[in-house]
């Protein structure tokens, strides 16, 4: 089988697809109630945007129009399940939807300002910010430099976040 030729079209929905596809995600499980309905919900909401994608105006917001989408599967989903007694409303629906929005602005803008933060830190700080060993040092290596340099460079994962937000207290970033 070989594999079909991708179209500037598809690599279009893909980029702006992988990019925005957890906020759609946390957007749906905001909306239903269970975390399986959810996931239908994304399948159907993934193929219904393949399929308008051509009604997509580039420069807008793909976030947007994507939450729009889900908001319209997630309600056509609920629909399709009424006979269950414990579905949420439409104006509920509505009024999660909307409260999602304005939370995965927020959580955008948070990202944003904290990669922009974490790009300040010297590597070694984000390696540890990230979990692992500074450098490629080995535990004994740590250990004796962590012993060594105590005194003036706080160790633990919670103190880098402090000294994270001493980086860039009040920069937003770009």
């Amino acid at each position: 089988m070989s594999a079909l030729p991708e179209s500037p079209k598809h690599e279009a929905f893909m980029a702006l697809f992988v990019r925005h596809e957890p906020a759609i995600h946390s957007f749906l499980t905001s909306l239903l109630v269970h975390l399986d309905d959810a996931e239908v919900v994304m399948q159907e909401t993934s193929l219904a945007m393949w399929r308008k994608f051509a009604q997509f105006e580039p420069g807008t917001s793909f976030r947007n129009w994507a939450f729009q989408i889900a908001r319209f599967e997630a309600m056509n989903f609920r629909r399709k399940r009424q006979r269950d007694r414990h579905l949420f409303s439409d104006e509920l629906i509505r009024l999660l939807a909307d409260e999602a929005e304005q939370h995965a602005a927020r959580l955008e803008e948070e990202r944003r300002a904290l990669a922009h933060c974490v790009a300040k830190l010297d590597s070694r700080d984000r390696d540890v910010l990230a979990g692992g060993l500074p450098g490629g040092l080995d535990d004994q290596s740590v250990c004796g430099a962590c012993q060594a340099d105590a005194q003036r460079r706080p160790q633990t994962p919670r103190s880098y976040s402090h000294r994270l937000v001493a980086v860039c207290p009040t920069d937003p970033g770009p």
